[in-house]
Order: C-alpha cells, then structure tokens, then sequence
C-alpha cells in the first residue's frame, strides 16, 4: 500500500549558513549512580531536619514529619506561629524597659556604721564681715597719702557696704550709690581686697578648741576660706590651699557653701546634732544620660553643667558657678570673696566702680528660678536660671539645733560656745539603681522563651550548631560534586581529542 502522507515533502529553499548547519552541543547526561547519591543526600538531610526538630524545637515535627494530616498541620502552624509572635511582643516590652533606665530608690542599709563617712566641714562665719580696729591701716593702704575728704568719707561708706554684704544681700548698695561724687581713687579700688584686709581672723573669734576630747590649737585647724557668705573659718575642708594641706578628719568637705546656716547667739551653748544620710547611685548606670539620670558622679565631666575647677561635681558646686557666670556676663567682673578665683583672670575683680552695674542687676542676683518654672508659673520677675543637676553621690547632714543660756555670763565679754556631734553611731543609706539590669533582661528572655517555645541556652546553641553543621555538608556535597564533574569533562574533553585525532590520521592515509 502507499500512504503519501508519510512521505517527507520537498521544499526548496536558499538557506545557507556560513559555518553549515547547526549542531547541539552534547550535554553531559547524569549517570544513574549520580541521581542515586543525591537522592540519598536530600533524603539524609531531610532526616536530620526531621530529628533536629523533634528534639529542639518543639512543634515543629508535627509540621515537617511526613505522614502528618493537613488539617494538623495548619494547626500546629498557627500555635508555632502564635508562640514566635508572643515571644516576639514580650521580648521587644522587656528590652523597651531595659531602654528606659527606670531607677529605684532603696534603703541599702538603715544601720550603716558612723565611722564609715567623713566628719562634716564646720564653717564659722562672723554676721559682721569687718574689724574696725584696721580701719585706719585700710585707710593707709588703699587711699593715697593727702587724701581729700571726700575720698576718706566714700571710703568709710563702702566698709560699711561690705560689713554684712552678701551677693543676695545688696540692700547697703543704694545707700552707698547716693553719693553724688566718687573720687577716682575709690572707683579704681578692688572690693575683694577692702573685705579681705578687714575680715576677722582666726585669732580674733576663736578662744579653745576642742576635738574628739582632745584640746587643739584652733588656728591650725580653722582656716580662712571664702563662701557665699563671705569669708568664714572652716574646719575640715578642702576648698581653700590650707585646708588641703592639713585635710583633716561639717557641709561636705569639698562643697563651696552651704544654703542651710544657723545664727548663734551671744552668752549661749548651742548643740548642733548632726544626722547624715547617704544617697548613691549605682555605678552600672553610667551609660544612661545624666538628663535622664537626673544625677553627675564627682569624677564625670559634662560641658551641659557647670562645675569648679579641680572639686568634684556637687549641686551646690554647680550653683555657684552658675551665679558667677550670671555676674560675669552682667557687669563683666567677679568678686572672688564669695565666688572661686578664675585661673589666669585676676584682672576680672569688680571695682567700686562696678557698684552701679551690680546694683542695677540686683534683682537677678537675688532670685534663683527653677529651670522649668517659666512654662508653668505666669512669673515676670528677672532672675538667674540654673539647670543643676543632684550629685549621684551626695552626702547630706541634717542639723538640729538646741539651745541654753550660758550661766554667768557677762554682756562686757559676750560669749558663744558651740558643740557639733553625730547624733547616733549608726545613718542611714539610699541606693538608686537600675529597675532592670542586663542581667534582668537576659532571665526574663529565658523564661519568655522557656514559656512560648520550650527552648533554652541550649536550644539556641543546638539551633546554631545543626545551620553550621549543614551548611558545612552542603558546601563539601557542593564542592566534591563539582570537582567530580570537572573530572569527568576533562575525561570527555580528552577521549574527543583522542577520537578527533585518529579520524585525522584515518583521512590522512585514505588520502
């Protein structure tokens, strides 16, 4: 029979490519012990997987494990899914209060020892800052030799200016600015210096001393040193050069001044009871900024707040720094009487001249305002802003005063008599510390963990160690999979040049 449709039929074309017909490369084909070894390779791996997760993570093998039913597979997905999601959401909540470096104030010890702190610095300061009997000598050293009378009167005023002058006490300044004419050689004078020659001196206030029942010389261990309140005896301190010297063992030692003072009067026996309290910070909190501390350690620099050279950082510190500044910036001089000397600027002390511009800032002088205060009271008044923050290791002592009139006492010879003591051999200690540490942080991951997931330490390093192990086969699988076709191409490569070569030398001799 003939079936012309099995037949090719002709078709005449003018085709014709340069290098001939096309041909294919031959592919290298996959030998049946090729496909069988990695067969078995997907089929270990999947058993490891299978046993990896029946053994670490919990769940998961009704998941993955072959025979399982859909319907339980969605499941256990959903649960392994709701578990990650919770694990997630409370792990981003502990680590959220981690951030926020919430502090909190505890009683570390209400029975601490007394021993254990420094005797606080006493500062003995006179309500009248001036000795009048050098009068005359101030007269000699600070006015010229034939000095008109006009300067001799101005001059006597400003002692009576700086007798009880303080820096927020300036009510005298008027008084001393009604005189209508100030002869040069009084405006060019320093008031510092007139203060400084007219103070009391250690000698002049002092009769006995006595410390821990032992009877001491009181010049040794009062030393003049210069506070808000003028000049003043202090013992056991470390402000002024002398006071560092001998450093002996009531404000802290080296504090600037104190705001809390008490007036002793004449013909009395006043007892100062003295209770400490100790309040610390915790040391792991460093890291967290003082803003949101709301505290500077004494050995932590910071350009936000103000600090005197060479003391540790205390609020008070701090405080009078930032009134200096105030005055520096008002009249472009200081009074080192009451504020500490600035380093190579002895030149900035206010002169008598400088009066009428202390005098016309007096109200800033006088009135501290609280950094935030402006926001939320409706308050007008100029005023000094200091943003200070509390020392994170403030040492802070609590006065009771009790007093008694002295038995025969003489109004001729008024006398004071003082006794500073700790009122109990034991204080009491605060601590501030972080809410939630690191190693807060870490336990209650490990129990979110433990609860949503079952896992632990060991889980992870499990988890870690099996990703390590089986991206470490793979690579090898890959790596020796590839050399081995390497091989066998370059096997092939030869036998076709083999071949291609007897072919030559066939032709050749048919030739």
């Amino acid at each position: 029979m003939y079936y012309p449709n099995e037949l090719a039929h002709f078709k005449i074309t003018n085709f014709k490519h340069p290098d001939g017909l096309l041909i294919f490369k031959d592919q290298p084909t996959t030998t049946a012990p090729e496909i069988l070894a990695k067969k078995q390779v997907e089929k270990r791996l999947a058993q490891r997987l299978l046993k990896f997760c029946q053994h670490t993570i919990h769940g998961v093998n009704h998941i993955w494990e072959p025979r399982t039913k859909p319907a339980v597979r969605i499941f256990w997905c959903l649960v392994v899914t709701t578990a990650l999601i919770g694990c997630i959401i409370l792990y981003n909540t502990v680590t959220q209060r981690h951030r926020e470096g919430i502090l909190v104030t505890v009683v570390e010890s209400s029975h601490l020892p007394i021993h254990t702190i420094r005797f606080p610095a006493v500062a003995v300061c006179p309500l009248n800052h001036v000795n009048w009997m050098r009068y005359h000598a101030a007269e000699t050293r600070f006015l010229p030799r034939y000095s008109a009378k006009e300067a001799k009167t101005a001059f006597y005023n400003l002692v009576i200016l700086l007798e009880r002058m303080t820096f927020t006490r300036l009510n005298h300044v008027e008084e001393f600015l009604k005189i209508k004419k100030v002869p040069r050689s009084v405006r060019n004078i320093e008031l510092s210096e007139v203060a400084k020659f007219m103070s009391l001196r250690c000698d002049e206030i002092f009769s006995w001393c006595v410390f821990d029942k032992t009877q001491m010389d009181c010049c040794k261990i009062f030393v003049p040193e210069y506070t808000g309140r003028g000049e003043c005896m202090v013992f056991n301190s470390v402000i002024s050069k002398e006071s560092r010297i001998k450093k002996v063992l009531i404000k802290e030692e080296d504090e600037w001044s104190d705001t809390l003072f008490h007036i002793l009067q004449k013909n009395t026996h006043n007892s100062l009871m003295v209770t400490p309290r100790i309040s610390e910070t915790s040391r792991n909190t460093r890291h967290i900024d003082p803003a949101k501390r709301k505290c500077l350690f004494p050995d932590e620099k910071s350009s936000k707040y103000d600090q005197i050279e060479g003391l540790g950082f205390h609020k008070i510190n701090c405080m009078v720094r930032c009134e200096q500044k105030y005055l520096i910036d008002a009249c472009n001089c200081s009074l080192s009487m009451f504020f500490p000397e600035l380093p190579g600027q002895s030149n900035m002390e206010c002169k008598v001249s400088d009066l009428r511009c202390i005098h016309d800032h007096w109200d800033i002088f006088n009135y501290l305002k609280e950094p935030l205060q402006d926001e939320y009271i409706n308050d007008t008044r100029r005023g000094m802003i200091c943003d200070c923050l509390r020392g994170c290791e403030s040492l802070l002592y609590l006065v009771e005063l009790n007093v008694i009139p002295l038995p025969n006492a003489n109004d001729s010879l008024p006398q004071i008599t003082a006794e500073v003591y700790f009122a109990r051999n034991t204080l009491t200690k605060y601590a501030s510390r972080l809410q939630y540490t690191y190693f807060d942080m870490i336990s209650n991951f490990g129990g979110i963990m433990a609860l949503f997931l079952g896992a632990s330490v060991l889980s992870i390093v499990e988890i870690g160690y099996g990703i390590v192990r089986e991206l470490i086969i793979f690579s090898l699988y890959k790596l020796f999979g590839r050399r081995k076709r390497r091989r066998i191409r370059i096997v092939k490569s030869r036998n076709e040049a083999s071949e291609e070569k007897i072919k030559t030398t066939k032709d050749y001799v048919v030739k």
